[in-house]
């Protein structure tokens, strides 16, 4: 066995010693507490320049962070964004556990929600086109996935942080996203 195989294997156990860890904290601390008002929705990520999301800087890769705060906050209840932050740790959440190099995986968006109270089902994209929702495609622009919420108004779906740089909520289609569509949650 090479030497970079060695160092590889003794991280991966590494890794798996610290979720074992980090697993048992979540079980001990039991689920995360709400604040008592519903803190402001995150239009877009880019507000949160300068900040880390873990060890990747938050402006680039917190977008499952920001989707997962928004639909908390959004349906009434009041949960700090470094509360979901450190949900997304540990559930064990985040791409690259522990850093979160890439923000979090879309298929455990579900557990992170179910942290917080929330009975969640995982949706197909006919059914999360007419749902509030959590949703995540992938963007050819960038290469790259995305996750944005989605809530139903009277006039159509509208997003939190379809672009990073939004100041405000935007008309969204879905169906602009059906060919790259990846998962959604029920939120």
């Amino acid at each position: 066995m090479s030497a970079a195989q060695t160092v590889i294997k003794a991280l991966l156990r590494l890794q798996w010693a610290l979720s074992l860890v980090l697993f048992a904290m979540g079980i001990f601390f039991g689920r995360a507490t709400a604040l008592l008002t519903p803190q402001p929705p995150i239009f877009g990520q880019g507000s949160l320049k300068g900040r880390k999301n873990w060890l990747a800087l938050a402006d680039l890769t917190a977008c499952e962070t920001v989707a997962v705060y928004n639909a908390l906050n959004l349906s009434g209840r009041g949960i700090a964004y470094s509360a979901v932050r450190r949900s997304f740790l540990f559930c064990g959440a985040l791409t690259l556990w522990p850093l979160g190099f890439f923000g979090g995986n879309p298929y455990s968006i579900g557990r992170v929600l179910r942290r917080f109270g929330i009975k969640t089902k995982r949706l197909r994209f006919d059914e999360a086109a007419k749902s509030t929702c959590i949703m995540s495609f992938f963007n050819p622009r960038s290469l790259s996935l995305h996750t944005v919420f989605v809530r139903q108004t009277g006039s159509g779906p509208i997003a939190y942080n379809l672009y990073g740089s939004d100041k405000a909520p935007r008309r969204f289609d879905p169906e602009t996203e059906r060919t790259s569509f990846i998962a959604a949650w029920e939120a």
